[in-house]
């Protein structure tokens, strides 16, 4: 469930015209978000943001990138960030843990593929330091701590608002959504 998804078939490196960025392989298998009927699933969230995001070149300095968060209540533990060209015509998104990003505000978390921890740019302003590993390669990205704060008060005041702030209810909708998956996995089938 968590790692890179790719919407366009692979490439190796992001070009942001000052630095070679290199990116992740594609995700090849579908998730069951590929599969959902958002239309008839009740109380979906979902939530896009824009984040100002910079990414760390081989100098150690930061090249800035397109980036976004985004909150879909059908998977509601996880996180997607999507990193890319401001066309939007390229990009790759990164799945993780909603929970990484609520502590790594506070203190460093995460093992693995994803580390997360607060910071201070060389300006002295707060930042969340993302770090994002495969075996394609790794990247450390910064991004504005207030962009991130901003966007996990709209996931939990939309959490709130549709009755689904609750681990209970959460747990609920991730099995209505798996459910409909599988009802029209099953009518591909037949």
């Amino acid at each position: 469930m968590f790692g890179p998804k790719k919407d366009k078939p692979p490439k190796n490196t992001f070009n942001n015209s000052s630095a070679e960025i290199p990116l992740y392989g594609p995700r090849l298998l579908p998730t069951p978000e590929d599969f959902i009927d958002k239309e008839n699933t009740p109380n979906l969230v979902m939530i896009d943001q824009a984040v100002e995001c910079g990414v760390f070149d081989s100098h150690g300095d930061t090249v800035p990138i397109s980036a976004s968060l985004h909150y879909d209540s059908t998977e509601p533990y996880t996180v997607t960030m999507w990193l890319g060209s401001e066309d939007k015509e390229e990009g790759v998104n990164w799945s993780f843990a909603l929970e990484l990003i609520r502590e790594g505000m506070y203190q460093t978390t995460g093992q693995g593929d994803v580390k997360v921890w607060p910071c201070l740019n060389r300006e002295g302003e707060a930042v969340v330091m993302i770090e994002l590993s495969s075996p394609d390669g790794e990247a450390c990205l910064e991004t504005k701590t207030r962009d991130v704060y901003t966007f996990l008060m709209s996931v939990a005041t939309e959490q709130a608002r549709n009755g689904l702030d609750t681990p209970e209810a959460q747990q609920k909708l991730a099995h209505q959504a798996v459910d409909s998956a599988i009802e029209r996995i099953l009518k591909m089938s037949s």
